[in-house]
């Protein structure tokens, strides 16, 4: 089941009792105060402020003040995390509102995208980016590129290729060889996380294999779809022992 956190209650809450813009401190005082701020003591009247700790308010501590770890484990009692439930129907830690894979199988690890690496479609790294008009990753894309490499730990039979994809502006040749460099640098990442060489293959197809529209109808461009078509993703090609009949027959 997915969580989402709805947010943390006030360390103070339960602690004062809260009149408009003021709180009631021990000894019945009325101290101002504004939201995030915190108490300003010296609008508590001195006699007020004696026996703190005594027992002498049910708001204070008796027998003196806790020690840290008293207090940290008092707070901690009392103060729980507020989270709520999402729907989450294939059960792989993702929303469903987040999901774009809903037939996740039992156990598989997925990209944030809630979808997971399979023989029936490419693997769309959604989250990898790559310097405007270059192909150096981002620092950005390393959190999905290390999901990949757990994608890939855990599938460890399969070969997969990488491929790079571009949209339909500026020349076709060039495009190409941007998309395969692009594909090259994830290939890269990978071996340097631990992932090993002959289980990867990488390929740049330009913008011969688009998923969105680069134009509309009448012409316009489509600055959406031309997002959508510069990307990277995966596909299993074979697994190992396939991999491996197929190097024996050319040798």
């Amino acid at each position: 089941m997915g969580v989402q956190a709805q947010g943390l209650p006030s360390l103070a809450s339960g602690t004062a009792n809260a009149v408009g813009s003021a709180v009631a401190v021990p000894g019945g005082a009325m101290v101002p105060i504004s939201d995030g701020s915190v108490i300003d003591m010296s609008g508590i009247p001195a006699d007020n402020l004696v026996g703190l700790g005594s027992g002498s308010s049910p708001d204070v501590f008796v027998g003196g003040i806790p020690e840290p770890e008293e207090k940290l484990a008092s707070l901690e009692k009392k103060q729980e995390l507020d989270y709520e439930a999402c729907p989450d129907d294939d059960n792989d830690g993702v929303c469903n509102t987040q999901d774009y894979c809903s037939n996740t199988p039992a156990k598989a690890v997925v990209l944030p995208s809630g979808c997971h690496l399979s023989r029936d479609a490419p693997l769309e790294l959604v989250g990898v980016f790559f310097d405007f008009n270059g192909t150096s990753l981002r620092p950005e894309s390393f959190e999905i590129l290390d999901r990949v490499v757990a994608v890939l730990r855990q599938q460890f039979n399969v070969v997969v290729e990488i491929g790079g994809h571009s949209d339909s502006r500026g020349n076709r040749e060039t495009n190409r060889k941007v998309s395969e460099a692009r594909a090259k640098a994830v290939y890269d990442y990978l071996i340097n996380r631990g992932i090993a060489p002959y289980r990867l293959r990488f390929k740049g197809y330009g913008e011969s294999q688009p998923v969105a529209a680069n134009k509309l109808a009448d012409g316009e461009d489509f600055a959406a779809g031309r997002a959508r078509n510069r990307r990277v993703d995966l596909r299993v090609v074979s697994d190992l022992a396939e991999a491996g009949s197929e190097a024996s027959r050319t040798n």
